[in-house]
C-alpha cells in the first residue's frame, strides 16, 4: 500500500512539472515543444483521473496548439500531389519552420506523417491535411481521422474573391486554390488560410455525437479526447473537456 500511495505521488509530481515546464515553453513562445509536454502532462493526468489537473492543463494546451494554427497557416501552404516522397513540396516548410502541406496521392499519409515526426521533434510550427478524391468529388480531411469519409467536400476555384458559405460543420464546402505554393500577401493564400481554419474546426466537430451528453461525464471525455487529434486547436472541444473536468472535480469536493 506504502509503495503505491509512494507511485502515485512520484506521478503527480511529474506531471506537475511537465504542466509547468509547459506553461513556461508557451509563455518563451515555443508552442510546439509546449504542447509536447502538456500533451504528455495530460496523458499522465488522464490515466489518474486527475480531473482537477486536466482542467488546468486543458487551457495552455489549447492556447499552444492555436499558435501553432496560427503560424502554420499565416505562413508557406503548399497544395500538392504526391505519388512519392518529394523534398520540392517538404523541404520549403522545413527551412521556413513553420507552414501548411495539404497533398494527395499515394505516399501522402506517410509524407504527412513524418513530416509532422520532424515538426513536433524539432519545435516546428508545421501542419498538414489530407486530400481523398472519388470520380465524384475531392475532399479533404485530417490526419487525426484519415479516412475519405471523415472529411469535407473541396471546392476546386480560381475566384478568389469566393467567400465560404456559413454552413453547419457536416455541411461545410471548403473552397481552395489549385495544387500550388502559396506565400502570404497572395489572394490564393488568403483564401486558403481562411478555409482551413474553418475547415479543421468543422471536420472535428462533425465527429461529436448527437447524444454526447446521455453518457457518464469521464464517457464523455473520453470521447472528446478521441476527437481532439482531429484538430488540437478546436476551441469548441477543448473548452468543453474543461468544463466535464470542472464538473467533475466538484462532484468529488463534494463527497
Amino acid at each position: 500500500m506504502i509503495g503505491r500511495m509512494k507511485k502515485n505521488e512520484d506521478s503527480y509530481d511529474f506531471s506537475q512539472r511537465l504542466w509547468d515546464s509547459g506553461q513556461r515553453l508557451l509563455i518563451a513562445g515555443q508552442y510546439m515543444a509546449a504542447r509536447r509536454e502538456l500533451e504528455a502532462a495530460e496523458q499522465q493526468a488522464w490515466r489518474r483521473r486527475d480531473a482537477v489537473l486536466l482542467s488546468r492543463i486543458y487551457l495552455p494546451l489549447l492556447e499552444a496548439c492555436r499558435q501553432i494554427r496560427q503560424q502554420a497557416s499565416g505562413a508557406l501552404i503548399v497544395i500538392a500531389e504526391l505519388d512519392q516522397p518529394s523534398k520540392r513540396f517538404i523541404q520549403p516548410l522545413l527551412d521556413a519552420g513553420q507552414g501548411t502541406l495539404i497533398c494527395s496521392g499515394r505516399t501522402a499519409m506517410q509524407v504527412c506523417s513524418r513530416l509532422m515526426l520532424i515538426a513536433r521533434q524539432n519545435g516546428l510550427s508545421i501542419e498538414t491535411l489530407l486530400l481523398g478524391q472519388t470520380s465524384a468529388e475531392t475532399r479533404i480531411y485530417s490526419l487525426g481521422a484519415p479516412h475519405y469519409a471523415a472529411g469535407l467536400p473541396v471546392l476546386w476555384s480560381r475566384d478568389f474573391s469566393h467567400l465560404i458559405e456559413p454552413a453547419s460543420p457536416e455541411k461545410l464546402i471548403v473552397p481552395l486554390p489549385w495544387l500550388g505554393s502559396y506565400q502570404p500577401g497572395n489572394p490564393a493564400h488568403t483564401v486558403a488560410r481562411e478555409s482551413l481554419l474553418l475547415a479543421w474546426e468543422a471536420l472535428a466537430l462533425k465527429e461529436i455525437p448527437e447524444k454526447i451528453e446521455s453518457l457518464g461525464l469521464w464517457q464523455q471525455m473520453d470521447v472528446l479526447r478521441s476527437i481532439r487529434p482531429i484538430d488540437p486547436a478546436c476551441e469548441p472541444v477543448v473548452l468543453r473537456l474543461i468544463a466535464l473536468a470542472e464538473q467533475i472535480s466538484r462532484r468529488v469536493e463534494s463527497c
